[in-house]
């Protein structure tokens, strides 16, 4: 082992720590509600099985504008299906979250937005499309992602969820 793996292997944890406190300094500190879902192979079937479900604080890079018809009040309704690609739909989001929230890819994050106008929050979800990692000295420093908008209809089982949660105020 050189001495470069042996510095890199004492500093690994050292950075990851640094990386988890600046999730908190950079972007909004957003609490979402991340969902860990199984899915089948070719995606195309709309049966979610909720394998586990939490709160998570993370660091969205949110766009300045969204369109009001992605966000929704309830999970069991699908959002605006259109024919053609709609730009929104394919600019990632980029989000950092701590080292041991263990973020992956397929997860849901359900984020909820608050207007005075509206009496019940409205929900913006989100699907962890990639995972981009960080590489020094072949140690995994750390982990970002990148998000879409998840427009189709969500189980039964996970507006019970969302409703289950509450925001802390």
């Amino acid at each position: 082992m050189s001495i470069q793996d042996k510095i890199a292997a004492s500093q690994i944890r050292y950075r990851r720590k640094l990386r988890d406190y600046s999730v908190f300094i950079n972007g909004i500190e957003t609490k979402v509600i991340r969902l860990k879902v199984t899915i089948n192979k070719y995606e195309d079937e709309t049966d979610i099985n909720v394998i586990s479900h939490g709160v998570v604080t993370l660091a969205l890079d949110i766009p300045e504008d969204i369109p009001m018809d992605r966000l929704r009040t309830s999970v069991l309704e699908p959002t605006v299906q259109t024919e053609s690609t709609f730009l929104y739909d394919i600019l990632p989001i980029v989000g950092i979250a701590r080292f041991e929230d263990n973020i992956e890819k397929g997860d849901i994050l359900i984020l909820k937005i608050y207007d005075e106008t509206v009496n019940d929050p409205l929900l913006w979800i989100l699907r962890v499309s990639e995972l981009l990692a960080v590489i020094d000295n072949r140690y995994l420093v750390s982990r970002t992602f990148q998000c879409s908008p998840h427009n189709l209809a969500l189980p039964t089982e996970v507006q019970n969820i969302v409703d289950m949660y509450e925001e802390e105020g």
